[in-house]
């Protein structure tokens, strides 16, 4: 199962770092940059505001289903029919809600025909999500791999193509971007329903409402964390945009940041595509998961700690390079984001670990207690702060939910965590950050270098503390840990 682990996971990670970076900071960046922070930052808070009552299109049934095809691989395709219903149902009740929240905020005019078009997209990726449960409960996972970066794939082929040619259709709006979401989704959306149909043993085409009803009582503690998880780490724009004058901009700033913490925490997202449904299996046999977790987790937070590490003391050049508008709160939000990576990392890992057992009342506690903190800490500071207060809010509600998420763990598996390898992470922290402004001093050498030199210090850390095992890392790149 390791080896299976390691090899899916290099797939994923290859496809992902060769599309997904090109995408965020080639393309998305592009498009802030031409449409300007307020304009992006218009877009990013309607964007977290359709993702807010996401949930309803799922209701919890992509989770389970991932679980539950894992553990019982001949029931892919049994529900597609069914499901399909339970989502049309689910599109009317979000669009009702997020129309409705939208109406109380003061959204209108444009703004809202950007929502509804949001919307569409928003439901189309629901379907997209469901069908790779499919797949990925199947343990086809190099298919799914491949999925997983073809609408990014599209986008950059569309977006990219109308910011070249801008001599033919003019400056790009923001609205393009929109858009060209609907027909990358819509085109992946085809493909995964082909993938489902041809793979699957068995599709039903009855429609068993008792069935229906089941699936739901058994999804919602899923749905409930997804809505939880998704109103805490969405809010935070949504507040800024309208919780003062400027709240566009300030958004728009707040995504820059936010932008460059999405990227990199896709190395969470693809640990976690992996990991769920290998966690699953292996708890529902009674299997020994530690040497999954023991080799995932310091890879993962070794790695959150360096870029977070460098990513603080680099900041204000790091943002005057990317981008065209920038104010005195850029670097700070995007250092305080930055710092986020790391509970956020140890959430991917032990969080899944925590879902998979099947402890959601416990995780649903601790989503609920991240957003009244979230709430309370932006509403307080983002008067005071600005996009700045909201970073610091994000900073304190990741780190809530990571000690809790570990304090669960050792209730519900026994799970003990030393306290000498948070010591060990401490000290690659400080050494890692001390490296970088030491570097910095030096007048010669280029930034852009300095960062490369701290990061690879910093790596260097990670070994001679034994945070990462010279011969766990050989065994990950030979694919020779344990037998599939």
């Amino acid at each position: 199962m390791r080896r299976a682990f390691i090899s899916n996971l290099s797939l994923l990670l290859f496809l992902n770092f060769l599309i997904k970076p090109f995408w965020i900071f080639g393309i998305d960046r592009s498009i802030q940059n031409v449409v300007g922070a307020e304009g992006y930052g218009m877009f990013y808070a309607l964007f977290n505001l359709s993702f807010l009552f996401n949930i309803m299109l799922d209701l919890g049934i992509t989770n389970y289903n991932n679980r539950h095809i894992a553990q019982n691989e001949q029931l892919a395709g049994k529900n597609l029919l069914g499901v399909a219903y339970i989502k049309f149902g689910g599109a009317l009740l979000y669009s009702l809600l997020t129309f409705s929240m939208a109406v109380l905020l003061g959204y209108e005019g444009n703004q809202m025909t950007l929502l509804a078009w949001l919307c569409l997209n928003m439901f189309i990726l629901s379907g997209i999500l469901f069908l790779r449960s499919n797949i990925s409960g199947l343990q086809l996972f190099k298919t799914d791999s491949f999925i997983s970066v073809l609408d990014r794939a599209l986008l950059i082929f569309l977006c990219g193509y109308l910011l070249w040619a801008e001599h033919a259709y003019g400056t790009f709006q923001i609205e393009w971007l929109v858009y060209a979401q609907t027909f990358a989704y819509g085109i992946t959306f085809l493909i995964c329903v082909i993938v489902v149909l041809v793979k699957s043993k068995y599709i039903s085409t009855r429609v068993q409402f008792p069935v229906l009803i089941s699936i739901i009582k058994q999804s919602a503690p899923f749905a409930l964390i997804i809505f939880f998880m998704t109103i805490y780490y969405k809010m935070d724009a949504i507040m800024l945009d309208r919780m003062l004058e400027d709240g566009s901009f300030q958004a728009g700033i707040y995504a820059q940041g936010y932008r460059i913490l999405d990227a990199f925490n896709m190395v969470g997202y693809l640990f976690v595509s992996l990991l769920y449904p290998m966690f699953s299996n292996m708890l529902s046999k009674g299997q020994d998961f530690r040497p999954v977790m023991k080799l995932s987790s310091p890879l993962l937070i070794a790695f959150a700690v360096i870029i977070s590490s460098v990513s603080l003391i680099y900041a204000p050049q790091i943002m005057n390079l990317l981008y065209t508008e920038t104010d005195e709160n850029s670097a700070l939000v995007f250092a305080t984001l930055m710092l986020c990576f790391v509970p956020i990392s140890m959430n991917n890992i032990y969080g899944t670990l925590l879902t998979a057992n099947g402890n959601l009342l416990s995780y649903n506690k601790i989503a609920f207690a991240g957003i009244l903190l979230n709430f309370v800490l932006n509403l307080s500071l983002i008067p005071l702060l600005s996009s700045f207060g909201s970073a610091l809010a994000s900073l304190g509600t990741n780190i809530l939910i990571a000690i809790l998420i570990l304090y669960r763990l050792r209730k519900h598996l026994n799970l003990n965590f030393r306290p000498k390898q948070a010591y060990r992470f401490g000290l690659l922290f400080c050494l890692t950050c001390g490296s970088a402004l030491a570097l910095e001093e030096i007048a010669f050498i280029p930034w852009e270098l300095n960062i490369i030199l701290s990061g690879s210090l910093g790596i260097l850390f990670a070994f001679l503390f034994k945070i990462v095992g010279t011969k766990a890392l050989m065994d990950f790149i030979r694919l020779k840990i344990g037998n599939a």
